[in-house]
């Protein structure tokens, strides 16, 4: 099995970005990525997106120039982006996390964390400021997926 290219990243979205802008970027991400064959899951926080995508190497090259020229969002900055096994979010084109309010604070918390670390390119294979962001976001993808194999 060939190994899957995955990246964490948050950026700022730009001012006046809405709710409705964020669920209509998430509807048209899930068709795109699912054309690419790109899975991923999308976090929304405090005027911040947190994201996890993953893919095969040429289609996420491409994703990531097109999210680098997307004038939604600036400050881009890539806190993790090495190759995986597998997928952590396999059924999900770009699942669109809701963050529970218990979890908000160490969310706040690690956005902090990101903000103070360097953006040193040979750190990006290294570093991984947020792992209670990411395994929550694995836990709620892994939540729905077991709700939705009960729903069948």
């Amino acid at each position: 099995m060939t190994a899957i290219r995955q990246v964490i990243y948050i950026s700022r979205a730009a001012d006046g970005f809405t709710a409705s802008e964020l669920r209509e970027l998430a509807a048209v991400a899930a068709r795109n990525n699912k054309l690419q064959g790109i899975t991923g899951a999308l976090l929304f926080i405090d005027n911040c997106f947190i994201q996890v995508i993953e893919g095969e190497e040429h289609s996420m090259s491409d994703l990531l120039a097109k999210l680098e020229a997307d004038p939604r969002h600036h400050d881009i900055r890539i806190i993790s982006d090495h190759l995986e096994e597998s997928r952590y979010f396999s059924d999900w084109s770009m699942g669109l996390i809701s963050t529970p309010d218990e979890e908000k604070p160490k969310i706040r918390k690690e956005l902090r964390s990101v903000a103070e670390i360097s953006n040193d390119e040979q750190a990006h294979d290294t570093i991984m400021p947020m792992p209670h962001t990411v395994a929550m976001m694995q836990r709620l993808y892994e939540t729905d997926s077991i709700l939705q194999q009960a729903r069948s």
